[in-house]
């Protein structure tokens, strides 16, 4: 299995709380697209050439939070 043309991005920010200098609030934002090709050893059976499958992918992820103290 390989990939080819993979592309994408991932972008994101953190909040800190001043006093403490932890993070208060965190996001990201991630793309990513890419074409997948899965490649069949050539067995006895088949003809010259061996199969192949191939697929394009494409996903975006966000994740958004907020942190505070446990009680």
């Amino acid at each position: 299995m390989r990939f080819e043309n993979l592309s994408g991005a991932l972008e994101g920010s953190y909040e800190l709380d001043e006093a403490t200098g932890l993070a208060s609030a965190y996001s990201m934002n991630m793309t990513m697209e890419t074409d997948m090709v899965m490649e069949m050893p050539q067995a006895e059976i088949q003809p010259a050439g061996g199969s192949s499958m191939s697929m394009s992918m494409s996903m975006e992820t966000t994740v958004e939070g907020t942190l505070g103290r446990a009680e």
